[in-house]
Parts: structure tokens; C-alpha cells; sequence
């Protein structure tokens, strides 16, 4: 990550067990150091979960030998979906995320199997969904196991998240820090109450939690409560337009990077529109850039039909509803033109007009 606070931090942390070599952001430094030291290594790749995915991209474009190394990924700064995973875990052998901030500490909490497993579960079983997370939530958090002993976690009445750290190696301690994320707590016992009111999953919460084997409390996050935007009454969160970019979409490896805009129609409606980015080095023509954006589009409307309770009503109440705008932009131009201005990647922006000539004139 680079000469980041977090990515220093870990790369010392990292170098009590392992040998590190922190490259930045830089693809080509990440290939180089891996076929230069060569298959006889277990490498450790800890980056946002985009990059992770760029990575594998640009390994599958040079043909490199999966089959003879062990790659794993560890990602943080912002969430991941289940279909963003498992597409990484295609090449790696496992891709798990951790929860921190900057401004406290990097190991607030992390993922295990148990909690991969938990939020696989939400994700397929809608009544198990409502009986975790409440009735009427549509939206899948990431899902970490953390340790009271060190950092201590409540909620306010917004939800939002308090943090204690409790370690006396900390040089600046804060007491119930608001990081600004939404979120809710579980402890093991009431999550394991949950499970044994659904026998059909209790066997499999048996084999996930004897991975690990810790018994520790569940934090469920959201993240920043704003990171939306609505459309006939229901919000799309970018990890909506994720999962419907990444979830068995066999044109996933051409898609660089994703954003949403609320733009103003003619007739004076805000409507969302998913503008999507091209990878460096992939040319489509004008065809095959309507059948990425179409497939794209039908795995957003068919994941928002699933998770999203507003959205199917929107869908009942208009069928144009299911018409979400996709506009598929060549590597680096449009919303997208000059690059990311920072290492994490930008997914909302909500001052985009509707059209070149919109933005003429108000330039």
C-alpha cells in the first residue's frame, strides 16, 4: 500500500513473521516480485479488494502459472462482496478482509470462516437475514469477529460505532471514538441462540466455527451511513452494483473500475446511472460494449431483486424501474478521465450532469 499510515503500520506488523516488501500500488513491481522470487514461497498480498481483483486480471493477462504458487490476498479500507471474493478466490487460495481505521488502529476486527460462512448464509436465506439484522434491511454488511479484551466496541442510538482501545501499547488512546460507520453488535451466545432456531444450518455453523475456533462477539458493519443513492424509492449501495458486476458475469475480467452518478434526465428526474471502466490495454468496439453493459445491467436488477424489498415494489408499482442506465467508458475517460486521485477508488458521485452538453454549459 505504501507510504500510507496503514500500509507502514502493516508492513511492520507484517515483518514479525514474514518478509515484506511494501511496492505501493503498482502492479508491475507486485508481478515482478513474485516471479522473481518464484513458487517456493507462500505470498501474502494485502491491498484494497479492487486491486486484489486487478491483480489477478493482470496475472490471467500474462499467463501466469496459478497451479505452482500459493497466493493469498488480505484486504481492508472499504467492504467486499461475497461475489467479489469469489471471483479473486478463482486464483487465490483464500481472500479475507480486516476492519480498522487509521486514526485508532489496524486490527479493530477481522474476518475468519465463521463469519464467511454467516454472511454466505444471509446473502442466500432472506428469513434468516431478517432475523439477524431486522426487519425490512436490505443491505449485506461485512461481518467481523473482534476481541473485547483489546478494543472495545459499542453502538449509539444512530447505530454508529464507538471505539475503545484498550491496549497499553496504544501512544494515543481513545475512549468511545465515533469512526463514523453504522453498525450493530452481537455476542457469541446470541448468535449461537439464532442458530438453534434453524437446525438446517446448525451443522454447518459447527463446521465453520471449529476452523478458527473463537468465541468471540460478532461486529456486523456497514459503513458511512451515506454511501447511497435512491431511485424510485429504494437506495442502491455500491456493493449492490458489485455484486451485479462480479456474480457469474464471464465479462467480469474486462470491467477496471466502477461508479455510480445520479444524474438529471430531461424531464427533470434523478436517475442513477453505473459507469463502468475498461481495463488498461482492453479495446471494445461500440457492440461489444452494449453486451458488457447489458450483462451488467441484468446482474444488478437480478441482485437488487433479490436483496432489495423497495426495489421490488418500485418494479411492481413501474416496470421501468429495471431499466438502470450502464455506460461502459474506455480506460481512464469520462467520469473516470485522469485516473483515481487516490488509492481507494471512488464509487459515488452525485454532481454528474446528464449529458457533454449539460456540462458545457455549466463549466
Amino acid at each position: 500500500m505504501g507510504a500510507w499510515a496503514t500500509g507502514t503500520n502493516t508492513g511492520i506488523a507484517m515483518a514479525k513473521i514474514a518478509m515484506v516488501k511494501n511496492t505501493g500500488p503498482d502492479l508491475d513491481k507486485i508481478v515482478d516480485t513474485i516471479t522473481h522470487f518464484g513458487p517456493t514461497y507462500n505470498y501474502l498480498v494485502t491491498a484494497y479488494p479492487p486491486f486484489v481483483k486487478d491483480l489477478r486480471d493482470k496475472l490471467d493477462s500474462i499467463g501466469f502459472d496459478w497451479d505452482s504458487y500459493k497466493l493469498y490476498g488480505m484486504v481492508g479500507g472499504e467492504g467486499m462482496t461475497e461475489a467479489l471474493r469469489d471471483y479473486c478466490e478463482e486464483r487465490f487460495i483464500r481472500v479475507l478482509s480486516g476492519y480498522g481505521a487509521s486514526d485508532l488502529t489496524i486490527g479493530i476486527g477481522g474476518e475468519s470462516r465463521l463469519t464467511v460462512w454467516l454472511r454466505d448464509q444471509i446473502v442466500r436465506d432472506e428469513a434468516f437475514k431478517e432475523a439477524l439484522l431486522g426487519e425490512g434491511e436490505s443491505r449485506i454488511p461485512m461481518i467481523f469477529q473482534y476481541n473485547p479484551l483489546e478494543t472495545y466496541l459499542e453502538t449509539n442510538d444512530k447505530d454508529e460505532l464507538l471505539c475503545t482501545l484498550n491496549s497499553t501499547t496504544v501512544l494515543s488512546p481513545k475512549l468511545r471514538y465515533n469512526i463514523g460507520d453504522e453498525a450493530k453488535l452481537l455476542t457469541f451466545p446470541g448468535l449461537e441462540a439464532l442458530i438453534a432456531k434453524r437446525p438446517d444450518l446448525e451443522s454447518g455453523f459447527r463446521e465453520a466455527q471449529s476452523i478458527d475456533r473463537m468465541k468471540l462477539p460478532i461486529l456486523l458493519l456497514y459503513g458511512r451511513a451515506d454511501s447511497t443513492v435512491s431511485f424510485m424509492g429504494a437506495n442502491i449501495y455500491p456493493q449492490d452494483v458489485e455484486y451485479g458486476l462480479y456474480e457469474g458475469n464471464p465479462r467480469a475480467n474486462e470491467i477496471e473500475a466502477f461508479m455510480l452518478t445520479l444524474e438529471e434526465t430531461t424531464d427533470l428526474d434523478a436517475r442513477p446511472v453505473v459507469n463502468i471502466a475498461t481495463r488498461e490495454g482492453v479495446h471494445l468496439d461500440d457492440g461489444s460494449k452494449a453486451e458488457l453493459g447489458k450483462a451488467c445491467e441484468t446482474g444488478i436488477v437480478e441482485h437488487l431483486m433479490k436483496v432489495s424489498r423497495d426495489f421490488r415494489q418500485s418494479v411492481e408499482e413501474d416496470p421501468s424501474s429495471t431499466q438502470i442506465a450502464v455506460r461502459v467508458h474506455d480506460f481512464e475517460t469520462g467520469p473516470f478521465e485522469g485516473g483515481q486521485s487516490k488509492i481507494k477508488k471512488v464509487y459515488i458521485r452525485k454532481d454528474q450532469p446528464a449529458d457533454p452538453a449539460q456540462a458545457e454549459a455549466a463549466s
